[in-house]
């Protein structure tokens, strides 16, 4: 076998959300009227923002997002197993990022 990277799958902080939850209050399940009370409270939301009014019903969450990426090339976690033996020497039954080739590294990671 030759020298092909070894990898791991990392969780990386990539975004952060903040969403306001206007559902409080809310009894109904036909989801075009859910759909039209949130459209409503987005626009009162809107407006307080503006002129301050009072909305202590509104909860802010922040939310961090988070993806697994190849440590090697950064992109969104993706694998394949090998069918067959690889040109470089690599058996069959072996994992490996399909987006740089690097062979997993099944053990722990750091």
């Amino acid at each position: 076998m030759t020298g092909r990277e070894v990898c791991y799958k990392k969780k990386v902080f990539v975004d952060v959300r903040v969403e306001a939850d206007f559902s409080s209050g809310w009894y109904s399940r036909n989801p075009s009227e859910q759909a039209e009370y949130l459209k409503r409270r987005c626009k009162d939301f809107n407006e307080f923002i503006r002129d301050h009014r009072s909305q202590d019903d509104i909860t802010l969450n922040c939310d961090e997002i988070y993806e697994e990426q190849c440590s090697i090339c950064g992109t969104e976690w993706e694998t394949d197993i090998l069918q067959e033996e690889s040109d470089d020497g690599f058996p069959a039954g072996v994992e490996f990022c399909l987006q740089c080739g690097a062979v997993v590294n099944t053990e722990e990671t750091p």
